[in-house]
């Protein structure tokens, strides 16, 4: 192995951080950056947000046109979606060439930290982790399992709350409102009921997971997800 002399080594570690912020810059989730508490998290600066604003303004007046359509019951063409991922393609270029290194850093660890455990199945997250194709391929099962046990244990809620309310006719906006009301709370009531339940179906889902690792890909992907963010 031909080892790096004094002269030549700040460029490996130029190259090293430039691949590192390559991988960072893939996974960030921009949309992040929507929320104050992501921006205090990042330090985003007042010049670094109106850098943000202005290279997001073009994607904006896109969303807008297509709102508008989708408000007047006009279905967007084909020409409105690709000017749309073409627009957004560019505001994720724009805003993160405003962040530095390390802000950018620490949104790929949030970002990885919010998708949880199916930002695995993204491939340049997989790569990153070391991920085999037969390993890949039980993550994505495990989780496939998992959405759907979690799907039917609220379906059986849903289920339930409809059958409560059918046949009951409001006849005025009062009615309606309270309907409404009741509705939702009850919702709310059994949706707390289950959430021992779904928490056990992730809690389960995710041990099958991390077992499906081995520790060496366990420890990249901790460090990939860095300090846990709690705003």
């Amino acid at each position: 192995m031909i080892k790096p002399t004094l002269a030549t080594l700040p460029l490996f570690v130029a190259v090293s951080a430039c691949a590192q912020t390559s991988f960072d810059r893939e996974v960030c989730d921009i949309t992040l950056l929507q929320t104050a508490e992501v921006k205090t998290e990042l330090k985003v600066t007042q010049t670094q947000r109106d850098r943000m604003n202005s290279a997001s303004s073009s994607y904006n007046a896109v969303a807008k046109r297509i709102e508008d359509k989708l408000r007047k019951g006009q279905k967007p063409s084909e020409a409105d979606q690709k000017d749309m991922r073409t627009q957004f393609d560019r505001m994720r270029t724009g805003v993160l060439d405003v962040l530095n290194a390390v802000q950018i850093k620490r949104l790929r660890e949030i970002s990885l930290q919010t998708a949880g455990l199916i930002a695995l199945t993204d491939p340049a997250v997989s790569k990153k982790v070391g991920l085999t194709p037969a390993q890949l391929t039980k993550v994505k099962s495990t989780l496939k399992a998992s959405y759907e046990q979690a799907g039917k244990v609220t379906n059986q809620v849903r289920d339930k709350i409809e059958s409560e309310f059918k046949g009951k006719n409001p006849k005025t906006d009062a009615e309606k409102r309270k309907l409404a009301e009741q509705y939702e709370k009850r919702v709310n009531e059994e949706m707390r009921k289950i959430q021992p339940r779904l928490e056990q179906i992730r809690n389960d889902g995710r041990a099958k997971i991390m077992a499906t690792l081995s520790a060496g890909q366990r420890t990249i992907w901790n460090t990939l997800l860095g300090k846990p963010f709690n705003p």
